[in-house]
């Protein structure tokens, strides 16, 4: 009999690249290590770049012996935005190029199986930098750098309430519920100054035993100085949007029904495969994100504005370590329908 050492071995890897003539060549990366007993965690994530001032890691530590868990992480995080501004003459462009640097803490406590609370803080070094294109220099694409700088030092603690009884399937939850509250502060030494309230809720409800009807409604609203931006472009907002909105302020409901799509498909020319399990998503989201709320048009003359609905459907197919998702997606103000909008993603359903 001898004492009991850790022994970390490699858990998962995950991983994947990109190229476009525009942004260059991307990748990313992410491993997990722990030990034979589950005491000890460790992850890494990478977000490669073709330049290294660019690139993002996050490294951490988690403590999962006692009830309590917790964590001690450090990262690096860039982001870059693009917004546009319609003016008589056309589209200026402006970018937000912002850079984190900095620590991270965790600790979870359980009071169920199915319910926790959770309390995160970031301790970091911050750099923002606004960038300009008038509509006059967009065929040289040459940008007017650092308008608008900011940098300094905060902290951003946030507590978190979570409720999770979720029973997945092949391709996402199919029965139970999962809600998540956060409410986050953050303290800057200049001007990135916050309070951001958000609120998760989903429902999954499992009749016919195959089929699931996914309900999802989430709301957010950050003040301050310098707040929180909300998204509602991608598959956690308005999936037919053909490009990204965001705001201050958010309101997002979605309905999703999934089922059985293919059960199985054997081909024997040109290839020998044999798939099965396909299912399929029929859904319909309805959202909106805005600033000031004297500025906010719904909708006008029985058409939508501000309020943005959208559906779609799409196979989803799990292939392992992954789910391999097609979407087809329709926008529309209740009186003229988009072109379609195709996606292809790896990730569950929501």
């Amino acid at each position: 009999i001898k004492k009991y050492r850790p022994r970390f071995m490699l858990d998962r890897v995950w991983g994947g690249a990109a190229y476009s003539t525009s942004g260059g060549a991307v990748g990313s990366v992410e491993l997990g290590f722990s030990d034979l007993m589950g005491d000890h965690a460790i992850g890494l994530n990478l977000g490669i770049t073709d330049r290294l001032d660019e690139t993002n890691f996050l490294l951490t530590y988690l403590y999962l012996k006692r009830r309590t868990d917790l964590g001690v992480g450090v990262y690096n995080f860039f982001d870059e935005t693009y917004y546009r501004d319609l003016r008589p003459w056309g589209y200026d462009y402006y970018r937000l190029r912002q850079r984190q640097t900095g620590l991270y803490f965790l600790a979870r406590y359980p009071f169920s199986r199915f319910s926790r609370l959770e309390f995160d803080s970031m301790l970091f070094q911050y750099e923002r930098n606004w960038d300009y294109l008038p509509n006059q220099n967009i065929s040289t694409g040459q940008w007017i750098n650092n308008i608008d700088h900011s940098e300094g030092k905060a902290v951003t603690p946030g507590i978190s309430l979570v409720w999770d009884n979720a029973l997945f399937g092949s391709t996402g939850p199919l029965v139970g519920w999962r809600a998540n509250y956060t409410i986050r502060k953050a303290f800057a030494s200049q001007d990135l100054d916050y309070l951001t309230n958000y609120l998760d809720i989903r429902s999954y409800n499992l009749f016919s035993k195959r089929y699931s009807l996914a309900l999802r409604a989430n709301a957010g609203i950050s003040t301050g100085n310098s707040p929180d931006r909300f998204s509602l472009g991608g598959y956690y907002g308005v999936r037919a949007l053909s490009r990204n909105l965001s705001g201050q302020k958010k309101v997002l409901g979605s309905v999703e029904l999934r089922y059985p799509l293919l059960d199985y498909l054997a081909l024997a020319f040109p290839i020998p495969l044999t798939i099965g399990n396909i299912r399929g998503s029929a859904y319909m989201d309805v959202g909106a994100v805005w600033d000031e709320n004297k500025a906010f048009r719904g909708a006008r003359d029985g058409l939508l504005e501000d309020v943005k609905l959208g559906y779609g459907f799409g196979p989803r197919l799990n292939v392992g370590y992954f789910v391999l998702k097609l979407d087809v997606a329709w926008l529309t103000n209740l009186s003229h329908i988009s072109k379609p909008q195709i996606y292809l993603s790896l990730s569950d359903d929501f």
